[in-house]
């Protein structure tokens, strides 16, 4: 590749990822103001808010699986623009209504509903878009950027949303998540980058038909299998942790409220050190030892996290939890990239959407889980016994040849 299509091509790089942090905290932003907007403004009850975030997730659960035929079948920069213009206008009728004294609870419904399908959408294009933008020697350098951006938007959203709902009012702060869209569009509008030439799904066939496609290509891939059930049983595990842990520092390791939040916000922390270090570490140990060593080092250290307690060991918490959200991070960084490296173009929107579904879908059963060990053990106990059954997660991948796998694929498959 030459120099100047090198430049070319992290340039349009650079305006996609700028588009979504900007746009991710937005969506930030708007995870903590629209529940607000219910409580604060529309004396919501605590059943209209589950409402909310119910209808928030429900795209994935109900729309995962043929969402990725259709970003598929659609050029997938449309797919993201559609998507974009679409959610900076649902959440703007949001403080218009309130302005004009007409809003009410089942319209929050309808927006976060609408918010969700169309941000399933724009997720499972511009994963697969990203191949098409960077050619495969980036895709790690691309991968752990756009995740490090994600993970420091996690950790700094909600404080931004706080302070924006004290300034301007629940409904008003939700223009900045409707501004964050229209930036991302503006970002994506102007992006100068090969195109999309590959052959599409077609659209005559039957959903279920192109469904089961996706579905018989990561059978037959070991490598992309065996990510698939080691993500999803470390995503269901960290799930149902993640639903004790303010119950556990509260009540058994008995920290004041104002240290709870710093204490958790050692995860995200945890994921940005991680996803800064996905490319390094690839490169000196090969990708594949990196992808194992970042799924098999989190659950390691996760073993600790149970054993906090006050004073010093409070640092079980922070190193067993950021240690978990570096190195699973690192592991979802490298996979991630191998997907759409090895993924043949007209088929990756489908495999993305069907490792999305299968991978958070379960995640809700963790928290109902995490309750009932809770109730039996304490949390205490609880996350003793979770901590235990993650630990078996990297042996998904180290039953597979991955270990020797120096580069994501082979020069001339895949993408």
């Amino acid at each position: 590749m030459s120099e100047t299509q090198d430049r070319a091509e992290w340039a349009s790089f650079r305006r996609l990822w700028f588009g979504q942090t900007v746009s991710q905290v937005g969506t930030a932003v708007t995870v903590v103001a629209l529940p607000l907007v219910a409580v604060l403004q529309l004396h919501a009850s605590a059943l209209d808010v589950g409402i909310i975030a119910a209808a928030t997730y429900a795209a994935y659960g109900v729309l995962g699986l043929p969402a990725g035929v259709y970003v598929d079948r659609w050029p997938r920069r449309k797919v993201m623009l559609v998507t974009d213009a679409g959610r900076a206008i649902a959440l703007g009728l949001v403080p218009l209504l309130w302005s004009l004294g007409l809003l009410r609870i089942w319209q929050l419904y309808v927006v976060a509903f609408v918010v969700g399908v169309l941000s399933l959408f724009f997720d499972v294009a511009y994963q697969a878009y990203l191949p098409a933008l960077v050619s495969r020697d980036k895709l790690i350098a691309g991968n752990a950027r756009l995740q490090a951006t994600t993970s420091a938007t996690q950790v700094t959203g909600p404080g931004i949303a706080g302070i924006a709902v004290q300034l301007f009012g629940a409904s008003m702060t939700l223009i900045l998540d409707a501004v964050s869209y229209v930036v991302s569009f503006a970002t994506l509008l102007s992006i100068r980058g090969r195109p999309e030439t590959h052959e599409r799904a077609r659209r005559g066939e039957p959903l279920r038909r192109q469904m089961v496609e996706g579905f018989a290509y990561i059978r037959q891939d070991t490598i992309l299998f065996s990510f698939l059930g080691c993500i999803g049983q470390l995503n269901f595990v960290i799930a149902a942790e993640e639903a004790l842990f303010v119950i556990f520092l509260v009540r058994s390791v008995h920290v004041r409220p104002a240290l709870v939040g710093i204490l958790l916000a050692a995860q995200g922390v945890g994921a940005i050190v991680g996803a800064i270090s996905a490319q390094r570490l690839a490169r000196r140990l090969g990708t594949g030892r990196a992808m194992v060593i970042g799924a098999t080092l989190g659950p390691l250290l996760g073993l600790l996290t149970p054993f906090t307690s006050k004073g010093l060991a409070l640092a079980c918490f922070v190193i067993g939890t950021g240690g978990l959200g570096a190195s699973t991070t690192i592991s979802k960084v490298v996979g991630g990239s191998y997907r759409q490296a090895i993924v043949p173009p007209h088929l990756l929107g489908r495999v993305v959407a069907i490792m999305r579904t299968l991978t958070w879908g379960p995640a809700p059963v963790g928290g109902l889980v995490a309750g009932v060990l809770g109730q039996m053990l304490g949390p205490r106990g609880a996350l003793l016994v979770l901590a235990i059954a993650m630990v078996s997660a990297p042996l998904w991948l180290l039953l597979t040849p991955v270990w020797r796998m120096r580069e994501l694929a082979p020069e001339g498959g895949g993408a």
